[in-house]
């Protein structure tokens, strides 16, 4: 994320907001399917901004567990809030604030996920996972 918003010019960034403005949609609309497809094409087209060949070969393989995940949320409201802030600092280019944002994003829901998948928070994981 740090690399996009280094990266991401005008164009760019524009596209990017139409996928945060289609994710918002989606997330009003109530549609698990709606919302998954356009918060996965929101991450996509950041990891399309850092044209970086290794992080896009890495979370290309990852795309169906991200959409899966968020289908499986339940109030995708807040996850828009996230997309926003992140939005909102790759667009004024704060690389500083994106590599504060996308942690605490990525932490956040992967204890979703483990919630989702193992019922408990995350480390407690059955079989010491």
């Amino acid at each position: 994320m740090r690399r996009a918003a280094e990266r991401a010019d005008g164009s760019q960034l524009r596209e990017l907001e139409k996928k945060l403005e289609t994710a918002r949609r989606a997330t009003l609309s109530g549609r698990p399917d709606r919302v998954s497809r356009a918060n996965a094409a929101f991450h996509h087209h950041i990891v399309e901004l850092a044209d970086n060949e290794l992080l896009s070969s890495t979370t290309a393989s990852l795309e169906g567990r991200l959409r899966w995940l968020f289908q499986q949320i339940d109030d995708p409201g807040p996850l828009w809030d996230e997309h926003r802030e992140l939005y909102d600092a790759i667009a004024a280019g704060a690389v500083d604030a994106v590599g504060e944002l996308s942690p605490r994003h990525v932490r956040h829901y992967r204890e979703v996920a483990l919630q989702l998948l193992f019922g408990e928070r995350g480390g407690n994981r059955p079989n010491g996972g």
